[in-house]
């Protein structure tokens, strides 16, 4: 123990000890929430409509089928991309509930991803340092909603993306490293459906507006123009 430890009364640091407590368990309420709602509705119902869509067309790529080629599909095609390799990682009998499991996940992050970058763009808001947990909680139960079950769905994968993305690049240490790293995250949410098509634009617009230099902005062009190339590619092969 310092010596500024033993100057504080002892009462002084056993209440400053429970308020810590009490602080570290209010930034794990988003996690309870979350859980919680996996508990209650993770298990129960199963749709063959919307719960099947993306799961069918994962199935399809799964067993060798190409995307476009041997199936029609109106989206661009990252999310059955994506869960079609979930099904390469979790045995298939636990594959549906692994699914919703990784939706409450990704609901969770993003949620939290949009509270610290507002926290990053306001920084002078005491309540987004201190009451962190309340926005995440709040973003992810109007997220969730009555989106239970959950399942694959492309929104989910490219709100996922497009919060990352955004939070690298609003980021008060951000360089041209987290530049390329959101350019991909961007691109990526603009390739899971036509609702982000334009994140890509938006990340260039802000990296201009906020006057980030040349070297960030290039890098972000670089790898946007990268990503999209290489994703080009692949599906004309």
């Amino acid at each position: 123990i310092s010596s500024s430890m033993r100057a504080i009364p002892k009462r002084t640091q056993v209440t400053a000890r429970i308020l810590g407590v009490v602080g570290s368990w209010k930034n794990t309420t988003p996690i309870l929430i979350a859980a919680s709602y996996f508990l209650v509705f993770g298990r129960y119902g199963f749709s063959d409509t919307d719960d099947g869509f993306i799961t069918g067309f994962a199935w399809r790529i799964f067993n060798g089928a190409t995307i476009y080629k041997d199936f029609i599909h109106v989206r661009p095609p990252l999310t059955p991309l994506l869960h079609a390799a979930v099904m390469h990682v979790v045995p298939l009998d636990y594959y549906i509930i692994a699914e919703r499991v990784l939706s409450y996940i990704l609901i969770l992050c993003y949620s939290h991803l949009a509270s610290v970058s507002l926290r990053e763009i306001f920084p002078d808001d005491d309540s987004l340092r201190e009451h962190r947990w309340v926005y995440t909680s709040a973003f992810f139960v109007f997220s969730v909603h009555n989106f239970s079950p959950t399942f694959p769905w492309p929104t989910v994968d490219g709100v996922f993306f497009s919060t990352a993305g955004a939070y690298l690049l609003v980021r008060r240490k951000a360089g041209w490293a987290s530049a390329c790293v959101a350019a991909a995250l961007l691109v990526a949410s603009a390739l899971t459906k036509q609702s982000f098509y334009l994140m890509p634009l938006f990340g260039a617009a802000y990296l201009c507006v906020a006057r980030r230099n040349w070297r960030d902005i290039g890098a972000y062009a670089v790898t946007c123009a990268a990503a999209l190339a290489a994703a080009g590619l692949t599906l004309m092969q």
